[in-house]
């Protein structure tokens, strides 16, 4: 059984196998091929918190809340977000941080694909 997870804003997407087989197949921001847009302010690095480290999302809230529990066994404070509107997935996140410079130290301290959520934008 494989997972797809798509950030709805489009920012990332991840393909991995369930939690606990510790594979990941495929894992790539969006961003990086995606054009951005006009209207995106999530960069600016002006934003206030609540900003919160993303590393999956799925409609699967049994296998989100599962992620979240493994990343706490290592020692993280993970947590999974539900979803705010019926488009949206269980998003698993570790924070929330004030700014974006913290939550962004903290992803790249991870070692696997991360993207920032700011709720709301």
């Amino acid at each position: 059984m494989m997972l797809l997870a798509v950030d709805p804003g489009l920012k990332g997407l991840l393909i991995a196998s369930p939690p606990g087989t510790g594979k990941t197949l495929l894992a790539h921001s969006l961003r990086s091929i995606l054009p951005k847009a006009s209207s995106d302010s999530s960069d600016s690095g002006t934003g206030e918190g609540p900003l919160y480290v993303q590393v999956s999302v799925s409609r699967n809230a049994t296998w989100s809340q599962q992620m979240a529990d493994e990343l706490t066994r290592a020692g993280l404070a993970a947590k999974v977000l539900p979803p705010a509107t019926v488009d949206e997935g269980f998003r698993v996140v570790l924070g929330p941080y004030n700014t974006r410079e913290q939550a962004e130290g903290i992803g790249r301290k991870l070692g696997r694909p991360y993207w920032i959520y700011h709720p709301g934008q």
